[in-house]
């Protein structure tokens, strides 16, 4: 079937409305809706009965989760037309119930309530379990205005049913409701409530539906402010409300505020905000310590920056709440968990996106950079690192650094100088990375200095320059041994290894790298270990060491699967191609394979200096075998792409080698 065809088309739509309804509950509510109106589009398109049925029910669905009667119904009408017409009694059930409610909400209560009864009623006589938990809470919160125990009674076999069934997306739904019906029941004793709307909030932020939870949170508050506890009304609702802003999507967004903003003006509420502040700013500062001297995956550390998100509901400032992600989202990188921080600067940069050519929006972008360039997508980590250059402001936004351990603009222009030069923009990598140290220099701020010295070193060692690798080294070496910085000792021992193994102390050399590694191995630092272990596996096999060569890159590409590091993917394949070309030369398939492995995923991830590389060492190859034709169609059109660099060792050895093969 063609890929453009009517099934695929309705498969499309069914999905789009699926994921609208997910949305939603995520919290990403424009988005929701503008998914939901593209699957009725795209339904309707296709023509197709089964799904125009299917889709009507999710976004009458989707109107009801909402709270709007009236589209609710006008939904449900086209489906159960829809299902009359074509005799499909599964679908024209569900649109009955989805009638019913809408009736009981515009038309009056208790005829809607009886509607709904019945179609309950035959919708699981047919033997349906599937959303019957959800349709039995709708029904409990009209049945509650006249009887409550009734109603009760109703949520509690929901909440069994779904426990039975394993169907929880609307946990949060039946407590809240159960909450507000406790509350009907007995006004005076609002602790079975509480209870409620408590388990509410707690499964939805174990689900992430930013929507639910905001809601219960919503009546939670409420309920504190009715009882004389405004201090709690705002603890509460304040981190619920987090990354939103008013929209009629979700009406109660600035309804909360509105209640958040009076809540504020409370004296007991200012001086508690005034005393959390005062905390949260000395876990944020324990934290940046604690990242110089014990290392951003160090549990304590990790601890500090989790102890300030639990304090930043009262906290306005997205700067302030920017060290937390940025602690959060490093210490996630450092131990190995690339889900854990992109999902962290996803998160960060979504709230950030109304503040467009801000810092903290250049922030985010930097955060979203990063989770791109360790995942090896250099073309989105560039787009998000240019994006973030461009929104800082060096006045406005120096005080960032004493905020988040570094200043974001030096450390968003080291890291785009690795990704220009993997791209193969290789002078313009120079310069941003030149431009790093200068302004580094300029801040004067420790941590910025040796978090610059580092990553430059780092370019440099990719670059293959072992003299100006070493300088950087020594730069922090020193500092980190001055103001106690292990995990910038760390990093330097292994590169100034390196740099001493290419600078004739090959014994030495190899020694410090391997110290190296294994301090961070200690201090539980995942990030960059696939580099350096690559490097090692490099250094073992100039040392003739073969055996130990291989083990060791097998362990480093065992390592970037296991964390998910993939930006010396195509480096460490090719180095272990040398390896099992220097292991059996008599059989060089193997080695062949692995530097096709390293050509493939260099063109994968565009990263024009690693193929061009991989294919100088398969060029290499062939031409040793009598096949000078094939290598130099190989590497001719690699080394044609270059315009810029060309006094870069790689480049060279590359021209020296088509010189031979073209004579």
């Amino acid at each position: 079937m063609r890929p453009d065809s009517a099934l695929t088309r309705g498969t499309g739509a069914a999905a789009r409305a699926c994921l609208a309804n997910t949305k939603w509950q995520l919290g990403e509510v424009g988005r929701a809706r503008a998914l939901i109106e593209e699957a009725i589009a795209h339904a309707t398109e296709t023509g197709h009965v089964p799904t125009l049925v299917n889709t009507y029910f999710y976004k009458a669905h989707f109107e009801i989760v909402r709270g709007d009667a009236g589209a609710a119904r006008r939904d449900a009408q086209i489906l159960v037309q829809l299902c009359q017409e074509n005799a499909l009694s599964l679908f024209a059930a569900c649109g009955a119930l989805q009638t019913a409610w809408a009736s009981a909400r515009l038309d009056g209560r208790e005829t809607g309530a009886t509607e709904l009864r019945q179609a309950l009623a035959a919708f699981t006589d047919q033997g349906n379990k599937w959303s019957v938990p959800f349709f039995q809470a709708l029904l409990a919160e009209i049945e509650a205005q006249d009887n409550v125990e009734g109603a009760l009674s109703r949520i509690d076999e929901a909440l069994a049913l779904a426990g039975e069934t394993g169907e929880h997306w609307s946990d949060t739904f039946l407590h809240r409701i159960r909450g507000e019906i406790l509350l009907k029941h007995a006004p005076t004793n609002s602790a079975p409530a509480e209870e409620a709307f408590l388990t509410a909030i707690a499964i939805a932020q174990q689900q992430k539906a930013k929507s639910f939870e905001l809601r219960a949170a919503l009546l939670l508050a409420k309920l504190y402010q009715s009882t004389g506890r405004a201090t709690e009304a705002h603890a509460v609702l304040a981190p619920a409300l987090e990354g939103f802003s008013p929209t009629p999507e979700l009406p109660e967004i600035e309804e909360a505020q509105t209640l958040l903003a009076t809540l504020a003006e409370n004296d007991e509420v200012k001086i508690a905000l005034a005393r959390r502040k005062r905390q949260f700013d000395l876990q944020i500062s324990l934290g940046n310590a604690l990242i110089a001297t014990h290392g951003y995956g160090a549990p304590e550390t990790q601890a500090a920056f989790v102890k300030a998100r639990e304090l930043a509901g009262g906290v306005e400032s997205p700067t302030e709440r920017y060290a937390i992600y940025y602690g959060l989202f490093i210490g996630c990188l450092i131990r190995g968990e690339s889900g854990g921080s992109r999902d962290i600067a996803e998160k960060f940069l979504r709230e950030a996106a109304n503040k467009p050519g801000s810092g903290e929006f250049g922030m985010a972008h930097r955060l979203v950079g990063l989770s791109y360039y360790f995942a090896g997508n250099f073309v989105s980590a560039r787009a998000h690192f240019e994006i973030a250059i461009n929104a800082f402001d060096p006045e406005r936004d120096r005080d960032f650094a004493f905020r988040v351990g570094q200043d974001p603009a030096v450390a968003t222009k080291a890291f785009l100088a690795l990704t220009l030069w993997t791209l193969g923009e290789l002078e313009r990598a120079r310069r941003f990375a030149d431009q790093a140290v200068e302004h580094a220099l300029r801040t004067g701020h420790v941590n910025a200095i040796v978090y610059t010295h580092a990553h430059k070193a780092i370019f440099e060692i990719i670059r293959r320059n072992s003299q100006r690798c070493m300088s950087h080294a020594d730069a922090v070496l020193d500092l980190a041994e001055k103001h106690g910085l292990a995990l910038w000792l760390s990093y330097a021992t292994a590169q100034r290894g390196w740099a001493s193994y290419h600078s004739a102390n090959r014994e030495k050399g190899r020694a410090g790298l391997s110290e190296g590694i294994s301090r961070l191995r200690t201090q539980k630092s995942e990030m960059f270990l696939p580099f350096f272990l690559s490097l090692a596996a490099e250094l073992e096999l100039e040392s003739a060491r073969i055996d130990a060569g291989l083990s060791i890159i097998d362990t480093a590409i065992a390592e970037a699967d296991r964390i998910g590091e993939r930006h010396y993917d195509a480096e460490s394949h090719r180095i272990r191609g040398e390896i099992l070309k220097k292991r059996d030369p008599t059989n060089a398939a193997p080695a062949e394979e692995a530097f096709q492995t390293a050509i493939a995923i260099a063109q994968q991830q565009k990263a024009r200096s690693f193929e061009l590389r991989a294919a100088l060492d398969l060029a290499r190859l062939w031409h040793s075998q009598g096949k000078p034709q094939q290598a130099r169609e190989l590497l001719a059109p690699i080394y044609g792409w270059f315009t810029e660099g060309f006094d870069t060792r790689d480049l060279k050895e590359a021209k020296a080698l088509l010189d031979e093969l073209g004579s």
